[in-house]
């Protein structure tokens, strides 16, 4: 169904999926209406208030007087989501913000923080107090390194000619048995980071005040939104105009956490292109095959986006489909782009076309709490990451930090050997046979798993002479996960037991996958993705 048309004909308008709901699209209708009506009653909840505004702000000082740096910068976050325009409580917000900075050595956030302050209201009385915090700085940064842009990454080599995200050791490939691939053109040892990609799409669950909502980039000078109170800006992304997709947009209980991707992918299409005409043009050249006039770079990154879709089989509901056409079509400007009959069913395609690409490529993130639970840390979309394949016995880890997707050798990988990552977290524990794990990628991906592990139809194999290994008995004796996740390991430790699994997984990576490999390899994905997170 998806992208037919009702005739043969060039001109012909695109097939109505939404016809099968002459009478369920007005229960549709009604739900919708009757979930709008409950938000606008409990509205009250998440309008600005001083009163709300002033709460946070009181919660932050007092988290920042017990050292709780982190939960005093969320809160403090909070009071200027709350805060109503012209109120105080932005200023002292900035202010207050500006001493966690200081705190962190972020010399220059701490500046701009005090900047902001000062042009929202804060108090001339107290203007002494914030003017001896900025003198503190600026003669900190004469002695100490400043630490603002100390979390972001980059690759261990020169970038790759074609695509910047890459490094020039992996190229990508196309072909009938794997589709597109990754490959290495050299031999890579391991914990060299092959990939850093900014997110295409992605939205903060755990962390939504302290990211930016359009970036995902943490520990920045974050503004908020003038209209609601759930999104924060960062300096280079308040000027953007996505957040007008999603900017009190709600679904009550029909709502995913792809929904709001759904709305801001649509919304990216629809900048990408100067009118609807030329979006449909360039689409249905790229369905056909046929050659592409030179594109932007917003244009061409949106084609690799559009070019994700390879599972046709994903079945969509027909009301979704009919729900989010609805919302998005009361969306600002939309209406006013996809204004035919034919360009609105042009429209239900691309929505359906959006909805796998987002339902069979998002990443969603899981962290463990300091109690050793499990939770949702943001949903992510990379279009480069979606190139890796999956290998129950992977070569290469993800991590997610502060908006980009890097990838990370946890294996040797020689030249011309295809580069994976596990699809599922802990794949060979939580499906040890072979049959499991196949039914699994099956529902899940559309595939069939051939690695080695698969290939040999066991869980792992125990190898005893790697567990007197100096490195793996160092591991063994050292590392405890709850420590990690408890913050109980310094920065020179973890850099030591990254440097044992390091070493013995070049020494052992390419044995046969077993159960000892498979452990270090874990506890290395885990050691550099604290390191990534906390350290850098």
């Amino acid at each position: 169904m998806l992208w037919q048309k009702e005739t043969a004909h060039q001109s012909s308008l695109y097939i109505d999926l939404c016809q099968s709901l002459p009478n369920h699209s007005k229960r549709v209708d009604e739900m919708y209406e009757k979930v709008q009506a409950s938000l606008e009653t409990n509205k009250v909840f998440y309008v600005k208030s001083d009163e709300v505004a002033e709460e946070y702000w009181r919660r932050g000082n007092k988290k920042y007087g017990e050292k709780n740096w982190t939960e005093a910068l969320e809160n403090w976050n909070l009071s200027l989501c709350f805060a109503q325009k012209q109120s105080i409580f932005l200023g002292l917000a900035y202010g207050n913000r500006s001493s966690y900075f200081l705190t962190m050595k972020m010399f220059k956030n701490c500046l701009i923080d005090i900047e902001l302050a000062i042009k929202n209201h804060y108090p001339p009385k107290m203007l002494a107090g914030l003017n001896k915090l900025k003198n503190k700085c600026v003669q900190s940064m004469r002695t100490e390194k400043d630490q603002s842009d100390s979390l972001h990454t980059h690759l261990d080599f020169e970038a790759n000619a074609n695509f910047s995200s890459l490094a020039c050791m992996v190229e990508i490939l196309y072909n009938s048995e794997y589709g597109r691939h990754i490959v290495a053109t050299d031999d890579i040892e391991v914990g060299k980071t092959v990939m850093v990609e900014q997110s295409y799409l992605g939205e903060s669950v755990r962390e939504k005040y302290k990211t930016c909502i359009i970036c995902l980039r943490t520990r920045r000078n974050l503004k908020p939104c003038l209209q609601c109170t759930k999104a924060m800006f960062c300096l280079d992304c308040e000027k953007s105009d996505l957040h007008r997709a999603d900017c009190n947009f709600h679904l009550g209980p029909f709502a995913t956490f792809l929904d709001t991707s759904l709305v801001r992918s649509i919304w990216m299409a629809k900048n990408a292109f100067q009118n609807v005409n030329q979006l449909i043009t360039i689409i249905e050249k790229m369905l056909a095959n046929q050659p592409l006039p030179p594109l932007s770079e917003r244009q061409s990154k949106y084609q690799s986006f559009f070019n994700l879709c390879t599972n046709q089989n994903s079945e969509i509901k027909a009301q979704m489909i009919y729900l989010m056409h609805q919302k998005i079509l009361k969306q600002p400007s939309m209406p006013t782009f996809f204004k035919t009959k034919g360009q609105k069913r042009f429209l239900m395609h691309l929505i359906y076309h959006h909805m796998m690409i987002i339902r069979n490529t998002t990443q969603t993130i899981r962290c463990r709490s300091i109690e050793g639970k499990q939770y949702i840390k943001s949903h992510q979309l990379s279009i480069t990451a979606s190139y890796f394949n999956h290998s129950c016995v992977p070569n290469v880890c993800i991590i997610h930090a502060n908006g980009f997707i890097n990838c990370v050798t946890i294996r040797p990988i020689r030249r011309n050997e295809q580069l994976f990552v596990t699809y599922i977290d802990n794949i060979d524990e939580m499906f040890p046979g072979k049959e499991d794990r196949q039914k699994v990628l099956q529902t899940r991906y559309n595939f069939q798993c051939d690695c080695a592990l698969c290939t040999m139809n066991v869980a792992s194999i125990s190898m005893k002479q790697l567990q007197v290994d100096a490195d793996y008995k160092f591991i063994q004796s050292m590392f405890n996960t709850d420590s990690l996740a408890k913050g109980l390991y310094n920065r020179q430790q973890i850099e030591l037991m990254k440097d044992k699994c390091c070493s013995f997984l070049t020494k052992n990576g390419w044995c046969v996958w077993s159960a000892e490999t498979r452990h270090i390899a874990k506890v290395f994905c885990h050691l550099i993705r604290r390191l990534t997170l906390k350290f850098n």
